[in-house]
């Protein structure tokens, strides 16, 4: 059921970009067809050398664009959530895309029926690099089915429960998605994971998990951190 505009949680959304300049403007289009309103998009700079900040300016002023030093995904994202008046937090990569123009809306509707769930994700394809043909048309080369994805792109959680988890990892640099979400496990966040398939990832070879591929040993690193915070706690526990 969609509620009275004056009445809706202002929901922040969040892009960290990096020389985004190919992808960046299909991204900023899918978020700003959505349905609900309000949102305030945030668009964070993370110290582009290329024609990223000329692309974000032609959205101005549906968006609030903050240049920072390059300083990582993590940092970019701390940076958005450091000017967020949201009441809910979303995130989207710049080169990802939100394929249901009703994603925030079908998201805010499950956490509004349910106060004692924190956060929603949804289902996700992944395609080749393409150009987006327009808000609302699925890409074209999907080189996946939909599958459920507990990942940030994907996710629409409540300001209060975020705090709870609290900031990005800035060490890391890849997984620090990961490793907010298996601390939100930690603290006890309650998730649901809906149906509707509203991500679409796109695969090309600037992906974080492709540029940083050396340091792909960061995620066993991140579950160790997270297998050894669980036997510390059940130690203390059982001591207590």
């Amino acid at each position: 059921m969609i509620g009275n505009f004056m009445n809706e949680p202002l929901i922040t959304v969040i892009v960290p970009v990096y020389n985004g300049e190919s992808f960046l403007a299909d991204a900023l289009d899918s978020i700003l067809s959505q349905s609900y309103q309000p949102v305030e998009l945030i668009v964070v700079d993370d110290g582009s050398t290329d024609r990223t900040a000329e692309v974000a300016q032609r959205f101005l002023p549906s968006i609030t664009l903050v240049p920072q030093p390059n300083s990582g995904h993590a940092s970019a994202r701390n940076c958005g959530l450091d000017h967020a008046k949201g009441d809910l937090f979303a995130f989207l990569d710049a080169d990802d895309l939100w394929i249901d123009r009703d994603k925030l809306r079908i998201q805010a509707d499950a956490l509004a029926a349910d106060p004692d769930i924190d956060m929603v994700f949804g289902h996700m394809i992944q395609f080749r690099s393409e150009q987006w043909r327009g808000p609302g048309a699925p890409p074209t080369s999907v080189c996946s089915p939909p599958q459920p994805a507990a990942v940030s792109c994907n996710i629409l959680v409540r300001r209060p429960s975020f705090q709870r988890v609290g900031r990005f990892n800035e060490q890391l640099r890849i997984g620090v998605f990961m490793d907010w979400y298996l601390r939100a496990r930690d603290v006890g966040l309650r998730e649901l994971v809906l149906p509707n398939v509203f991500l679409a990832r796109r695969v090309h070879g600037g992906n974080i998990g492709i540029r940083e591929r050396a340091n792909r040993n960061t995620y066993v690193k991140v579950l160790k951190a997270a297998l050894d915070r669980r036997r510390s706690h059940k130690e203390g526990a059982a001591s207590s």
